[in-house]
């Protein structure tokens, strides 16, 4: 959620009025940060019982290439959108509609999008503006840092039980693992998430100076 195109940040910027081009770029510093204490995550995960992560065969540098075939859709989706924001072809609020196409097209394509689909997503951005709607920013934060908070702990809400979302859909299609399974396996994700919330509450300018710094 945290990458652009965000869902969550285009319905926060719409509902604070704030600058869905400045929410994308402020989440790139997070969302590395996020991913690089998932990697930490996994990797003392790894360490304390090896089991879990086996070393893989070893494979070519052209073997490497080809697995990246699957995410083809989501590197050409970011590309469009943040390479269109950035030479100035559409406005923020334009590209916003553009990922929200793009992602409908390429799930069209897979053959993926059905009704059940559609549920899920109006269910979930309902959920989302419902949530953001409360905000009052008359507290005195930043709306930009505060748009990426929100983003972070909807994140650790979809994972956090008993309603963490995600672990019911992962529960879905690996019927044969116990739901409370998945959430103990969630659970270092979790807290790697709650150490990125407690950096960027310390350090606000990870958020804040790459839009500074474009602005």
């Amino acid at each position: 959620m945290m990458i652009p195109p965000s869902v969550v940040f285009i319905v926060y910027a719409i509902m604070t009025e704030q600058s869905i081009g400045r929410l994308f770029i402020a989440g790139v510093v997070p969302g590395i940060l996020t991913t690089l204490l998932f990697c930490i995550a996994i990797y003392l995960q790894c360490v304390r019982r090896p089991e879990l992560g086996l070393p893989a065969p070893s494979s070519s540098w052209k073997a490497k290439v080809l697995s990246l075939g699957g995410t083809w859709e989501t590197i050409l989706l970011f590309a469009g959108v943040m390479g269109g924001m950035f030479f100035g072809i559409f406005t923020p609020t334009e590209g916003a509609a553009i990922g929200a196409a793009g992602t409908v097209v390429i799930t069209a394509v897979g053959r993926k999008f059905g009704l059940a689909m559609l549920s899920r997503s109006l269910q979930e951005t309902l959920r989302t503006s419902v949530m953001v709607m409360i905000i009052v920013t008359e507290l005195g934060f930043d709306p930009i840092w505060f748009g990426v908070m929100i983003v972070l702990v909807t994140q650790m809400g979809v994972i956090t039980p008993p309603v963490g979302v995600c672990v019911y859909v992962v529960s879905g299609i690996e019927r044969d693992v116990p739901l409370q399974t998945i959430f103990r396996g969630a659970m270092p994700f979790l807290l790697a998430m709650a150490v990125a919330a407690i950096l960027l509450i310390a350090f606000p300018w990870l958020c804040l100076f790459l839009p500074n710094l474009i602005h």
